[in-house]
């Protein structure tokens, strides 16, 4: 009968809890899913008009070196780069790759972070989903940006003829960006939604609660059921 008891409770906690639980969750993240459509594309927007002016103002002018045209970029620290009448090769590919785009890269990583977060308060969105979109969507840019300079190298190494040379490798350029991506990207979410053991227990408190709920449950019958414990009576011998 008590084993019997016990079946039927641990369903009846079933249907109550946590089938509620999981309809309660699964509703919320219907919700949300509809809630994020287009999301993905707002944010790449502003993302790619960002790498576009970047592209655009730092990165395509190098092209010139073929047309024998002067060459004249702005750095990410203000100073004036110009060259006239050479080859892309020696100094001016060695300032092309050796760091003249990260600054402007990890500029606009920080602040597309922190463009997300305020994003996501102005339009009540939620952080952690605007963040990730964020990552992906300039993960997307990394690797443009890269595949763009490495397309100019190859075509003016090539001299209009980018097939008879082989590409430049940009695997070390990609790598060492994505970390400092993903370095902002944690820093982002533990700075706004706090470290990852806190979102790990925010994310399953419906969880854990439905869980203790269950245990508690489990084990109250059983205290119910107990008969009280009787003082031994001792018995007195009368000598």
């Amino acid at each position: 009968m008590k084993k019997r008891f016990k079946i039927v409770w641990v369903l009846i906690l079933v249907i109550v809890v946590f089938i509620p639980s999981c309809s309660i969750r699964n509703y919320y993240r219907t919700k949300a899913k509809k809630r994020l459509e287009g999301l993905s594309q707002q944010i790449g927007y502003h993302i790619s008009t960002q790498a576009n002016d970047l592209l655009e103002h730092r990165v395509n002018p190098w092209i010139f070196f073929d047309t024998g045209k002067s060459v004249t970029i702005t750095n990410f620290y203000g100073k004036i780069i110009s060259y006239n009448g050479v080859e892309f090769s020696g100094t001016p590919r060695q300032v092309f790759w050796d760091g003249f785009i990260s600054p402007f890269l990890e500029a606009l990583i920080v602040s597309d972070f922190q463009w997300a977060h305020q994003f996501s308060k102005d339009n009540n969105l939620p952080q952690k989903e605007v963040f990730l979109l964020t990552h992906d969507h300039l993960d997307e840019t990394i690797a443009r940006v890269y595949f763009t300079m490495q397309s100019i190298d190859q075509r003016l190494r090539g001299h209009g003829f980018p097939d008879k040379v082989a590409k430049r490798s940009i695997d070390h350029e990609i790598e060492t960006m994505r970390l400092f991506l993903n370095k902002q990207y944690d820093s982002s979410m533990t700075l706004h939604l706090g470290s990852p053991f806190s979102r790990f227990l925010k994310a399953r408190w419906d969880f854990l609660l439905s869980s203790a709920i269950g245990i508690i449950g489990w084990f109250a019958p059983f205290q119910r059921n107990k008969k009280p414990k009787t003082a031994k009576r001792h018995k007195i011998h009368h000598s």
